[in-house]
């Protein structure tokens, strides 16, 4: 049996896409509660919204996240953990702080009180998971890019982690780590779920989350994962520009798993 469940992102290319593409996927991940209409598949949800955020617990009661959780039997929500400040700006696609800085120990804490919180409002059979970020050099990112406060949490308070092969990749390229030394930090006890795309490198030198689509390179670190006796990962690739590529590198991705598994 494989190790990977592969699961397809519900975004808007998703009414574009052939059903019998549809047809091969048993589970799919949604990224929005607006406008929420159920798939009769097996349903993840990974939201953007941060962890601390101050207003992180508010929006999710404004939009009756709870409810539509229950209702919808989705298996899995996620969320990222944000930037080290309770206020920011978005700018670029990267956080920027307004206000003082959260230390490592305060970030600990907020973020376990308010899982805590969701575990008591979400059914037993609804699992949680955090993702890790990507580390850019804003200064707002410090902290929540150290893989032991995510081994952290996750042990504190029972959730899994979503691994965010991309976000592994920059961080270790921004912060000058050796890749392998970097992505080995995270327990892979607590990873669940697995995310791949394509980073590219700027002019400056800067790695970027491009969203690009993987390929042979990211599949290889995916593979990697395979070794684990027990386990199956859920895997989504992050994709959201054409149908035509968004198909084609899940054929890859199917291909290269056929050949590690014979």
């Amino acid at each position: 049996m494989s190790p990977f469940n592969l699961v397809l992102p519900y975004s808007s290319l998703f009414n574009k896409l052939p059903q019998q593409f549809i047809d091969t996927f048993n589970t799919i991940e949604r990224k929005s509660f607006d406008n929420y209409l159920n798939i009769s598949k097996d349903t993840i949800f990974h939201s953007d919204l941060s962890l601390l955020d101050d207003n992180f617990l508010y929006i999710l009661n404004r939009l009756k996240v709870f409810e539509i959780i229950s209702r919808n039997r989705i298996k899995r929500f996620s969320f990222d953990i944000g930037p080290c400040f309770r206020r920011y700006e978005i700018r670029n696609n990267k956080y920027y702080g307004i206000g003082d800085r959260l230390n490592k120990q305060t970030i600990y804490q907020d973020a376990v009180q308010k899982i805590k919180y969701i575990k008591q409002n979400i059914p037993s059979y609804c699992s949680i998971a955090i993702e890790n970020l990507n580390y850019y050099r804003t200064g707002a990112y410090e902290f929540v890019c150290d893989p032991d406060l995510y081994n952290s949490i996750c042990t504190e308070t029972q959730i899994e982690l979503v691994l965010d092969i991309a976000h592994v990749q920059v961080s270790a390229h921004n912060m000058g780590m050796d890749l392998e030394t970097y992505s080995s930090q995270f327990l892979r006890k607590n990873i669940s779920e697995i995310h791949l795309s394509k980073i590219r490198i700027n002019d400056d030198g800067e790695a970027l989350d491009a969203h690009e689509a993987p390929d042979f390179s990211e599949f290889g670190i995916l593979l990697s994962y395979a070794n684990e006796k027990d386990r199956i990962y859920d895997v989504v690739i992050e994709y959201y520009r054409d149908t035509e590529t968004l198909i084609h590198s899940y054929s890859q991705l199917r291909q290269v798993i056929k050949a590690e598994s014979q």
